[in-house]
C-alpha cells in the first residue's frame, strides 16, 4: 500500500478531513474555513451523511474557529483574513496600561473639561 501525498488527495477527501476536525474540535486554517463556510445544514445532513447534532456541531465549531481567527488576526494583523463582527474603524486589541490614582483623576478632569 502507497501513501497518497497532499497532491493526490480529493476534494471529496479534504471536506471529510474538515469536517472530521471540526467534530473533534482541532483548529482550522483559513483554507479549511472558508470550505465550510460554503456549506450550510442541509448539505451536511443529506450531501455528508452527517445527524442533526453533528451539523450543529459543525456550525458551532465554524463560529467558534471564524472568531478565533478573527482575534488572531486583529491582535498581530497577518495574513489575508477579513474579520467579521468588528465595528468598522475599531482598533482591534488594545493592550492597556497600569496608571495610578492621580493620573486617573487628571484623565477624568479632562474628560470633563470637553463637556
Amino acid at each position: 500500500m502507497q501513501k497518497r501525498t497532499l497532491n493526490e488527495v480529493t476534494e471529496e477527501d479534504r471536506v471529510q478531513a474538515i469536517l472530521q476536525k471540526s467534530l473533534s474540535k482541532a483548529p482550522l486554517t483559513i483554507d479549511e474555513v472558508k470550505q465550510l463556510e460554503k456549506m450550510d445544514m442541509g448539505s451536511l445532513i443529506i450531501e455528508y451523511d452527517m445527524t442533526y447534532p453533528q451539523a450543529v456541531h459543525i456550525v458551532y465549531w465554524l463560529k467558534n474557529e471564524t472568531q478565533r481567527i478573527t482575534n488572531e488576526y486583529l491582535y498581530q494583523r497577518t495574513g489575508d483574513w477579513v474579520p467579521r463582527g468588528v465595528r468598522p474603524g475599531s482598533p482591534g486589541i488594545i493592550e492597556s496600561q497600569k496608571i495610578n490614582s492621580s493620573q486617573l483623576r487628571k484623565i477624568i478632569l479632562e474628560e470633563l473639561k470637553k463637556y
